[in-house]
């Protein structure tokens, strides 16, 4: 559950000055690994850490995840047969 905190109260809680968390939120800046997690975990998943780090990080971080943990990658494959079907159906629907 997401408690609304104020940027000076997430800083606090994830250990990093307000400015960094004003920068990283507004995405003037990115955030670390470590201060990503802390700032998901604070904000209860309002913001995600693939959103905060850099993209390189982002996509390693998901070819980690696939690689360590199969069900993930069985996960990933379904999803990307839903959205095939779902593009499929939309298309013939347009063409008809």
């Amino acid at each position: 559950m997401y408690m609304k905190l104020t940027q000076t109260e997430l800083a606090l809680r994830v250990g990093v000055s307000q400015q960094q968390i004003s920068a990283i939120l507004t995405k003037k800046a990115y955030a670390s690994l470590p201060t990503a997690v802390a700032i998901e975990l604070a904000t209860g998943g309002k913001y995600k850490v693939e959103d905060l780090v850099r993209p390189e990080v982002a996509e390693a971080l998901k070819t980690f995840l696939k690689l360590r943990c199969p069900m993930l990658q069985k996960l990933s494959q379904e999803n990307q047969a839903q959205s095939v079907e779902k593009e499929e159906k939309t298309t013939v629907e347009v063409n008809k």
